[in-house]
């Protein structure tokens, strides 16, 4: 970028709370880091389009990432928009190093992770407290909660304060990813975090800062290790929309559990024009 002051990339004092708590230097999360910034800003070049290697070059990678991850994972060549869409820079204000120990046995739970990226000054922002609650009551840990925070010229100082105190009080890992909004960017970024935190042996968890599942078990890590017994290695659900007794959205308050706050089960968003 031009810059890390005032009016280049971000305000001078968005940038002083959002910056890297130290240089981590050149690779980090496998992004490069910049040295205009003094070295607390990092970005991931676009990728050379494999649409024009041969057929010989996929299978390669294909067989590559087979070895890494498992006979199931299936490479696919992305779509266009892959290598045209804004990738924006990344920073890691945060002191905690993302995840626990990974389990000594099999006869351990296997680690869970949540990931998932929050908009600062979207609506998501107001329910993180109870999203965090909601996940540890399933029994993730802190530090298995890989949260990315979404930050433009347009946040303010004060929100992005509140919800990195929120984060750091109930030890959640956390990172930023300052640029336009986007799904391609959003599982880009994400895609990145889960390569430098997870190994192929870990469960995790994707969900938005509004979604909030329902296991079978109040305990995520030790149903997970059932379903793995079983020999599957994935779990699909199913969306429920959630109103309150009026069939309508009320303001979120804090300290009452969302189920209770919205009882109302329903598939809403069934009668959405897409």
């Amino acid at each position: 970028p031009a810059g890390c002051v005032e009016g280049e990339v971000l305000p001078h004092a968005v940038w002083e709370v959002i910056k890297s708590s130290k240089q981590w230097g050149d690779g980090h999360h496998s992004y490069h880091q910049i040295v205009t910034c003094d070295g607390q800003m990092y970005y991931q070049g676009v990728p050379a389009d494999p649409r024009s290697h041969n057929k010989k070059n996929l299978a390669q990678v294909k067989k590559s990432l087979q070895a890494t991850f498992g006979p199931i994972y299936d490479y696919s060549e992305p779509p266009p928009t892959f290598y045209t869409f804004d990738r924006g820079y990344a920073t890691f204000p945060s002191n905690l190093r993302c995840g626990t120990k990974p389990p000594k046995n099999k006869k351990e739970p296997p680690r869970v992770f949540l990931s998932t990226m929050v908009p600062v000054m979207g609506f998501r922002g107001v329910m993180l407290s109870q999203f965090i609650k909601h996940y540890k009551g399933y029994g993730l840990q802190g530090p298995n909660m890989l949260f990315t925070l979404h930050i433009t010229k347009n946040s303010t100082v004060e929100v992005i304060n509140s919800i990195i105190a929120m984060l750091e009080e109930e030890g959640v890992y956390y990172d930023t990813y300052v640029g336009d909004w986007s799904s391609e960017a959003l599982m880009y970024h994400q895609a990145h975090k889960l390569l430098a935190c997870t190994t192929a042996s870990d469960w995790i968890i994707v969900a938005d800062a509004d979604e909030f599942h329902a296991y079978p078990s109040a305990n995520v890590p030790k149903f997970l290790a059932g379903i793995e017994k079983q020999g599957f290695n994935a779990v699909k659900g199913v969306f429920i929309d959630r109103l309150h007794t009026k069939g309508r959205l009320v303001p979120i308050r804090e300290g009452i559990p969302m189920q209770k706050q919205f009882p109302v089960g329903c598939r809403l968003h069934n009668s959405f024009q897409h």
